[in-house]
């Protein structure tokens, strides 16, 4: 069984933290804009060494922007 789920951080956050998410997909845009931005803000693992991980990554172009995809690997 498969489930897409194109989410906000606060949705993204409760998904990894119940360990339900196989693989993620980041899109990076070549743009710079001020303030912070954080994919899972003030959630998640507070430790660099005890951050998520992806594994098995790849790296595409898509329209201009790049796609960085793996599977999750849990600490």
């Amino acid at each position: 069984m498969s489930l897409l789920v194109e989410s906000g951080g606060a949705l993204a956050a409760a998904l990894l933290e119940q360990r339900l998410v196989d693989r993620a997909a980041f899109f990076i845009a070549p743009k710079i804009i001020g303030g912070a931005r954080c994919a899972i803000p003030a959630r998640g693992p507070q430790k660099m060494a005890d951050a998520w991980r992806l594994g098995q990554v790849s790296f595409r172009p898509s329209n201009g922007d790049m796609i960085i995809e793996g599977t999750i690997e849990y600490r």
